[in-house]
């Protein structure tokens, strides 16, 4: 039989652990969604990359498989990519996916991390072809994704293969091979470098005098202008609006899978080539993560849907097997490192001072204007 001042210890003792039991109840309901939101975040990667490049629908086959969410945000040019980087000191995002230029400056700035590759199950697979140029000769900095060429979109009903055969950018520069209006592709860092390769065959040491050329003859260019498009220029050969676009390699070939009169061909005088890579900010600290991510974007499944999706080509060659892929596009996945070199990357040192981006850009709007 407990005393009375027993029995009063034992009251105080469990009120005392009542209202414990409620402050700790109160404490979780206050601070659950903090500890929801910081596991979430722990179990996140950020990836700062171009629209159009990534299937959301199919990254969340990796979301369920691996319990890691992604969350993508989007950029419309490099320069932006480029900007906020340096902005946040390369903080804020795990994954980028910056163009073949794009590496160059932002390994010269010191914001890209090294790319661990033993951590990369595909790295053997890769196409030795698209590996150590100039913006990143050893590849210790980026990875290639997914790759195009710049060339020429044509209607085969419109332009008989006699002209087709010469594969010349006079195709859509030169009045007495132009047959009808033409779509040139909305882009200067594009429009100006191909403009170089039909005026003198290459992109080296284009001084203000070179500049003044591909001026004038862009000038010209413009009364057989239909419309300067990017995206829609597959369009406009397959509704008859023109039969010869200038057009990256991805554009025309998702045309090319449902229209037989549609063709994508390469002009002899040489042309641009893109490699998007994959790149780790210096500021991530998610890397195990982004490895998993990074492995599963380069499954031979996944180079596949990515291909039949967005129609950049692979830089993996133990897919091509599984694609189903015209002659011409064949011959372009497999090319030799020689072959390669009829193709060249647009680099800003190639324009001589006192010619800057902004040079090109003011250009470009009188082009347009």
């Amino acid at each position: 039989m407990l005393l009375p001042q027993q029995q009063t210890n034992k009251t105080v003792f469990i009120r005392i652990l009542m209202l414990a039991c409620w402050v700790g109840l109160i404490v979780l309901f206050l601070y659950l969604p903090t500890l929801l939101s910081w596991r979430l975040q722990a179990q996140s990667i950020n990836v700062f990359s171009w629209s159009g490049l990534f299937d959301t629908q199919y990254i969340a086959k990796f979301e369920k498989e691996t319990g890691i969410k992604v969350n993508f945000s989007y950029y419309e040019s490099n320069e932006e990519l480029l900007v906020k980087l340096k902005a946040t000191g390369g903080r804020g995002y795990d994954l980028i996916v910056p163009s073949d230029y794009t590496v160059n400056v932002l390994r010269r700035e010191n914001l890209l991390q090294k790319i661990d590759k033993s951590k990369l199950d595909f790295y053997s697979a890769l196409n030795k072809t698209l590996l150590n140029h100039y913006f990143d000769p050893e590849n210790n900095y980026s990875i290639p994704f997914e790759w195009a060429v710049f060339g020429l979109g044509i209607d085969k009903a419109g332009i008989n293969s006699q002209d087709a055969s010469q594969a010349t950018w006079g195709l859509v520069f030169d009045k007495s091979l132009i047959k009808s209006k033409i779509v040139m592709i909305n882009d200067p860092l594009v429009a100006i470098p191909l403009a170089a390769f039909y005026l003198f065959q290459s992109l080296n040491d284009i001084d203000q005098a070179k500049l003044e050329q591909i001026k004038a003859l862009l000038l010209t260019q413009k009364k057989w202008v239909e419309a300067y498009a990017d995206f829609r220029a597959d369009y406009m050969i397959v509704t008859k609006n023109a039969q010869v676009a200038v057009a990256s390699s991805s554009y025309i070939w998702r045309s090319m899978k449902e229209y037989t009169n549609i063709d994508f061909i390469v002009p002899k005088e040489g042309s641009l080539v893109t490699v998007e890579s994959l790149a780790l900010p210096v500021g991530t600290t998610k890397q195990d993560l982004v490895y998993k991510f990074i492995n599963f974007m380069y499954k031979p499944e996944t180079v596949e849907h990515q291909f039949k999706t967005f129609a950049f080509f692979p830089v993996t060659t133990d897919v091509l097997p599984r694609l189903q892929l015209t002659d011409s596009v064949r011959k372009l996945l497999t090319l030799s490192p020689e072959e390669f070199k009829q193709f060249d990357f647009f680099r800003y040192d190639y324009f001589k001072a006192p010619i800057t981006p902004q040079t090109l850009q003011d250009l470009w709007v009188t082009v347009k204007s």
